[in-house]
This record gives structure tokens, sequence and C-alpha cells, in this order.
């Protein structure tokens, strides 16, 4: 082990080589796995999930293009790492792989790209530990290739048991191929080929015809002796006579009818009597007066023109309103105006006016004034 390493990162190796999926790492079976480096567990648990197409030797150098790395991490947790590997800025790589392991449910510590790129051993192997840790994913693995390993020796035992039991089978071909060659050779004379062709077309026949399987006589003698048993009939049970006398004795209680309760001939008199009333609710009438008035006001009827009035109109045609269409200027006049242009109307300032006004004002005031003294004096 090395002695560079942190105490964090050494007692995660010591864990890791006593881990109980790590027996599944030996390369034979009398190599004890407690004496092998942590390093070289790490290295041969990498190799076992890349497989025979790539491998690595060294947990630094090899794994600073993360190819391998992505390809390891894609099988061991079942999440694509792909798409690090083409990221080129190491923040956005970062991030990327975060967001990857996020998705494994693997919580722990991640060591960063940087330390990657770099071959930082220590940050690398602590990432690695840790994560064996977590889930080494050996024994799902080591039992499906021990199946397979069992169905290969499987199908090579059935083979070999089948060729053995081949081998131990006497030949028939010779026997087979004799027999039928004096067949023909019998078969040639008349007679033969006739009892032949009777049995072809016996057997064409039959084959043709399928009858039911005969049954032979003595069945049938004794199928005849013994009746056939018919099925028993399912009877309802009859009631004893004492039971039906009692039932005869008393009659059947009929259920109750209920009656409507009948009115007394007193009070159907008085009803008769009476007719009866439907009360219909009737709109309240409105009075006479107030509907001629409601008509008056409803109809409301022009004033009629006086028919003198209508003749004097009628005499008379309408007079219409006279168009007052403004006047022309004459011609030497608009040539004048054309020749000199047009002069603008001074503006006159309100609040200087306003000024000069208010002081004429209060001259006149003041003219009063002494004059109304003057003439007070006099007197």
């Amino acid at each position: 082990m090395n002695t560079n390493f942190s105490i964090e990162t050494r007692t995660l190796l010591v864990r890791l080589t006593f881990h109980p999926q790590t027996k599944f790492l030996k390369q034979s079976q009398t190599e004890q796995i407690t004496r092998v480096e942590p390093v070289e567990i790490l290295k041969r648990w990498i190799n076992f999930h890349l497989g025979n197409s790539q491998k690595i030797n060294n947990l630094t150098s090899d794994l600073q293009n993360f190819k391998a790395l992505s390809v390891f991490l894609k099988k061991l947790t079942q999440v694509d790492f792909t798409l690090v590997i083409f990221i080129s800025d190491v923040t956005k790589k970062q991030e990327k792989f975060e967001e990857c392991m996020s998705k494994t449910g693997y919580n722990d510590f991640v060591c960063s790209i940087q330390d990657i790129i770099d071959a930082n051993e220590e940050e690398v192997v602590k990432f690695l530990a840790k994560l064996y840790l977590w889930n080494p994913n050996l024994e799902d693995n080591q039992s499906k290739e021990d199946e397979n390993n069992d169905q290969k020796q499987d199908n090579q035992t059935k083979i070999e048991t089948k060729s053995n039991i081949e081998s131990k089978l006497p030949k028939v071909s010779d026997s087979v191929s004799e027999i039928l060659a004096r067949f023909q050779r019998k078969s040639k004379s008349p007679i033969l080929s006739k009892m032949m062709k009777k049995d072809e077309k016996e057997s064409n026949q039959e084959t043709q015809k399928v009858e039911e399987p005969k049954i032979p006589d003595k069945i049938q003698n004794l199928i005849s002796k013994y009746p056939k048993v018919e099925e028993p009939k399912i009877e309802e049970p009859k009631i004893p006579d004492k039971i039906q006398n009692l039932i005869s004795k008393y009659p059947k209680v009929e259920e109750p009818k209920i009656e409507e309760p009948k009115i007394p001939d007193k009070i159907q008199n008085l009803i008769s009597k009476y007719p009866k009333k439907n009360l219909k609710i009737e709109e309240p009438k409105i009075p006479d007066k107030i509907q001629n008035l409601i008509s008056k006001s409803q109809k409301v009827e022009e004033p009629k023109i006086p028919d003198k009035i209508q003749n004097l109109i009628s005499k008379y045609p309408k007079v219409e309103e006279p168009k007052i269409e403004e006047p022309k200027i004459p011609d030497k006049i608009q040539s004048l105006i054309s020749k000199y242009p047009k002069v603008e109307e001074p503006k006159i300032e309100v609040s200087k006016i306003g000024d000069k006004i208010q002081q004429l004002i209060s001259k006149k005031e003041i003219e009063k004034e002494i004059k109304f003294k003057i003439q007070k004096s006099k007197n």
C-alpha cells in the first residue's frame, strides 16, 4: 500500500480488501485476495467490468481521457456518461459529471474532473474505493457467468451421451437393405404382384373408412342381460297425512285488507247539500273611470288643423328658403391680392393692454377726487 496516501484513503482500501464480493476477483483458487494490493484489486475490478474489449494498466494515465472510465461507470450504474467525454470546458464537464452521478443514487465523495485530467492518484483512488464499497456489482455478474458455464457443460454432456448411445446401438442399415432386395426379387412373380395390389386396395379403403371399434360378443351378452339403469328421479317430499288433515281443518288465513275509513251519512248529506266551490283567484277589476283615463292617456292624437287653414295652405305653394351665396371677388381685385402677400394681423398681448387701462383708470379716479375736494372747499 502506498504510504503517501492519507489515513482516510488507506482505511477505505483496507475495508475494500475485506469486502465479501472481493473474492470474485481472484485470479486462481489458491490465491489469497487479502494479500493483493488494494490498488491492484481496483484495477482488476475496472477490467472485470470493461471486459475483453478494453483494459487499463494504471489508475492515472489510462483514465485521463475519461473514455475507459465512462464505459466502466455505464456498466456499473446503467447511466450513460459518454456526453462527458465530448465537453471541452472543464466547469461544464464537471457539472455534467456530477449530474450523471446524481442519477446513479451514489451520494458520497466525487472527485473533480481536474484531478482525473492531472492524474491525481490519491483523489481518483479515494473516489473508486468509495464507489466499490457502495456497489461493486460483482456477485450478479459472476453468478451469470457461472450459469453460462453450467449450461455449456450440460450441452457438452448431452452431446457426449447421444454419441455414446449411437455408438452402442447395432447397425441396422445392412439388414434392412438385404430384406428390401429379397422382397423386390420375390415381387417380380405375377402371383405376388396381384397379392400386393389387393393389399394396397384394401389398405386404401381402410384408411378412407374409419369405422368405430366393435364391442366383443361376450361384453354384448352381458350388456343385454342387465337392463339399463335409469337416472333416479328426485321427487318432492310428501307431506304426512296427519299434517294434511290439520291443514284441511284450518282454513287459510288471508292477509287483512286495509280499507279506507267510511265517511258518516250525516257528513255525506251535508256535503251533497252544498256544492263544491271551485275557488278561482281572479285578477282585481280596474274601475271604468280609471280605464277611460288610461285609454285617453295612451292615445295621444296630434291636434287637427282646421279646414280653412288647410284650404289656404293648399292654395299657396311652399316657399323655399333662399340660398345666400357668397359675393364673387372681381378678377382685377384677385390679381392684385395675388401680387401682394397676406398681411398678418398684429398680435396684441392682453397683459400689456391691461396695464395701460389700469393706469388710465387710476388717473381718472384721482382727478375725480381732486374735483370733489375743490367743490367742498368752495361750499
